[in-house]
């Protein structure tokens, strides 16, 4: 073969090995080949005065060097002292001898001991080794559970500050008290306890001192955490207990572990709550963190209980009504190499849905994670996790039937411990802000239905019937009649069109509450603007619809109804799209739209009912006023979003009710102006607020003042008969 040149020449020489490990005498001749032996190069062979001048300048052995004493310039750095005499050694029959002790204690240089005697330095124990088999035996299971599992069992290692031996130092004691006199397994436990003594003693004397004041260092933190203790600690503005998984302090940290429930079932999860570094003492109830028992509050316990039966009723979809703050979490990924989690907070009102199995349905990426409750010592295993042979397996998830979430709760009340792990942090959907939030079950209140909205829709009595009799029986009828093709036109598609302020929006939300259904408020900048996304989100929305049995409002739907041309592709396929998957939506959607001239025929086609809203006539306007200014005495029930119409008005405290001083004649002169319902509304609010200011009454004078800067371009229509004729609005002073 040729030689080949392009390789490290100063490779030559060197022996090699073939693919069997066996030593090959050939390539370490001095020649220069190319060897095929699995694409491997030999490398060739320097010049010889290279060669020789490499060789000369070595000798052909091996030197050992061991660390020594350091230097005297070198005792505060990590620089070694390498020397060629090797430390004399423990001969064999001495190591025999250090075999047969039972412990061995390591001492090393008190380098931060101010006091020495004679110009000695201080000796302090640095780790201790137990070698007695008979008592890493008896004590293996103590040492497990205060979370010591050595790998070499024969020998047991304990490092300073001993927080091992400071924990299972009870059990040991107790150990070693129920063994027979005199026996070895007794003498062995005994100078166990001997040399435990001795190293905690002066630690042990200086924790007793600190806690009979209720107080602790952060030296000796550590000692307040034991493994399986419950503390207590404010997280997100609320009481919270968790117990302890880890008997040692990392980082200023406590691992933890607290019950939550995933959508199926109850189980434990992990968290990591944190302490900042302190000087000197402390009163321990002004940690951050600390044992319960140093809990000034005697009711706590009681309360927090209470608090974790309240959370086994929301183990289904719950519709409720929620005021406070709701916390998001989602991962980034902004960093290849971390996912960190990130979390925002949201101010939130109004109704929500109460479902942790579609949070974890709907959000994969972020699903609620458990581990099986492990059984209390003597009760029988179980927990909550028997509905899924593997808790943390998300394709074994499904909702809990009725007698399962009976089993869940039966369950956790058998264990007080287990209330009062439990998390308050419910997982929901906010409806008006459209986000997967964590709620507080504190800020969770019951739902009231808005029955009055539907008695004051302004809208023919039948055609409000038939319209409540389609959403009452859809199901039903869908199952009856169904499309030629399986599947498709099984939903209910309702267009509510006319000009602004006719009641097309309250329609949808009156006809909600009456259903007692949820209604999922949908807007165009929800969807998106191209066709890809719109179907997306579409899909999304009308999956949770599915899921909740809920109603969908898609407000101001013009842009995904208008007419189809040929001159927008990007339009088209939006359209396209939007019929598409309401043709194989089951649910129930309504839509609104101001220009009804612009909608696509083939939209029309496929809507079920079409309810046309004409511009709101005098008698309409003077029904109006009179619901309006007859919820200024009296507070309205609560509407589907407290800030939001139907009702529009915020609930009222005594203080600000206004009487009304308006005759009948005042309320046809008011419903003669032409305003429409969102008008009225608004001229009604500043009025009242006005008046509540002024502390007056409510008079036709000051509404019509109010009209002026909430409707300035309003005008009048002029009536016959009518005692004023004048289109001239008072102003506000």
């Amino acid at each position: 073969m040729d030689p080949t040149f392009n390789v490290d020449p100063f490779a030559a020489g060197i022996p090699w090995y073939d693919e069997n490990g066996q030593f090959s005498p050939q390539f370490s001749s001095g020649l220069g080949f190319n060897y095929n032996l699995q694409a491997v190069t030999v490398p060739v062979v320097p010049q010889v005065a290279e060669v020789e001048h490499r060789v000369l300048s070595q000798d052909a052995l091996v030197q050992t060097f061991y660390e020594g004493p350091k230097k005297y310039n070198d005792r505060n750095t990590d620089i070694i002292n390498w020397v060629e005499k090797e430390p004399k050694q423990v001969p064999e029959v001495v190591k025999d001898r250090y075999d047969q002790a039972a412990i061995h204690i390591y001492k090393k240089k008190d380098r931060t001991a101010e006091k020495t005697f004679g110009g000695v330095t201080a000796m302090k124990v640095d780790f201790i080794q137990i070698q007695s088999l008979l008592i890493i035996d008896a004590i293996e299971p103590i040492l497990a559970d205060v979370g010591l599992r050595p790998a070499d069992k024969s020998k047991v290692r304990i490092n300073r500050p001993f927080k091992e031996l400071y924990f299972a130092y009870p059990s040991i004691s107790a150990l070693a008290q129920r063994q027979h006199p005199h026996t070895d397994l007794e003498n062995h436990l005994n100078v166990l306890l001997k040399v435990m003594d001795e190293l905690l003693s002066e630690m042990s004397q200086a924790i007793f001192t600190l806690q009979t004041k209720k107080q602790i260092s952060f030296e000796y933190l550590w000692t307040i955490f034991p493994k399986d203790i419950i503390v207590y600690s404010r997280v997100d503005g609320q009481d919270r207990l968790y117990q302890v998984v880890e008997n040692t302090l990392y980082s200023c940290s406590v691992a933890c572990q607290y019950v939550r429930f995933d959508g199926t079932i109850f189980g434990m999860a992990r968290t990591t709550l944190h302490i900042g570094y302190f000087p000197g003492a402390r009163s321990i109830s002004d940690l951050s963190v600390y044992p319960v028992g140093f809990h000034p509050d005697l009711n706590l316990e009681r309360r927090l209980a209470e608090r974790g039966r309240q959370v086994l009723d929301f183990q289904d979809i719950c519709y409720r009504e929620y005021s406070g703050v709701g916390k998001a979490e989602w991962y980034s990924d902004e960093d290849e190499d971390l996912d960190e989690l990130k979390t925002a907070k949201y101010y939130v009102t109004g109704r929500i849905i109460i479902d942790a199995f579609g949070f974890g349905k709907f959000n994969p990426d972020h699903s609620i994670t458990v581990t099986a409750i492990k059984p209390e010592e003597g009760d029988e295993p179980h927990g909550t996790a028997r509905h899924r042979s593997n808790p943390n397996d998300d394709s074994e998830k499904r909702r809990p039937s009725p007698e399962e979430q009976q089993s869940n709760r039966n369950e956790i009340q058998a264990i007080r411990k287990h209330l009062l792990l439990m998390s308050p942090m419910l997982a929901g959907y906010s409806l008006k802000l459209k986000k997967w939030l964590w709620l507080s079950i504190d800020k969770v209140r019951p739902l009231s239905w808005n029955e009055d909205a539907y008695d004051h829709l302004v809208f023919p009595a039948d055609h409000k019937s038939l319209l409540l009799s389609f959403v009452k029986n859809h199901k039903q009828s869908s199952k009856q009649i169904d499309d030629v093709i399986a599947g498709k036109g099984q939903g209910l598609i309702v267009l509510l069109s006319g000009p602004p302020g006719t009641g097309k929006t309250l329609t949808a939300e009156a006809v909600a509450d009456k259903a007692r259904r949820p209604l999922q408020y949908l807007h165009a900048e929800d969807l998106g603007t191209q066709a890809s996304s719109i179907g997306k989100n579409l899909t999304k929305v009308f999956d949770l619809a599915s899921e909740w049995n809920s109603m969908i409002l898609l407000d101001e739907a013009d842009a995904f109804l208008t007419k189809r041309s040929t001159g927008d592709d990007n339009r088209d396929e939006t359209v396209s799209a939007v019929f598409h998957h309401l043709e194989y939506f089951r649910g129930i959607i309504f839509l609104t739209t101001n220009l009804l001239s612009k909608i696509d025929q083939a939209f029309l086609s496929r809507c079920h009912i079409h309810l046309r809203y004409p511009p709101l006539s005098i008698q309409s306007r003077s029904v109006l006023w009179k619901n309006f200014l007859s919820r200024v005495q009296t507070p309205p029930s609560r509407s589907l979003q407290h800030d939001q119409a139907p009702s529009g008005q915020p609930s009222r405290s005594e203080a600000d009710r206004v009487t009304v001083n308006l005759s009948a004649d005042g309320i046809n002169l008011l419903a003669a102006w032409n305003l429409n319902g969102r008008e009225i509304k608004n001229v009604v609010k500043t009025a009242h607020l006005w008046c509540c200011y002024n502390n007056s009454e409510l008079t036709l004078a000051s509404i019509e003042a109010a009209i002026s800067v909430t409707a300035p371009f309003a005008d009048k229509t002029v009536m016959e008969g009518d005692v004023s004729t004048s289109s001239k609005r008072p102003r506000l002073s």
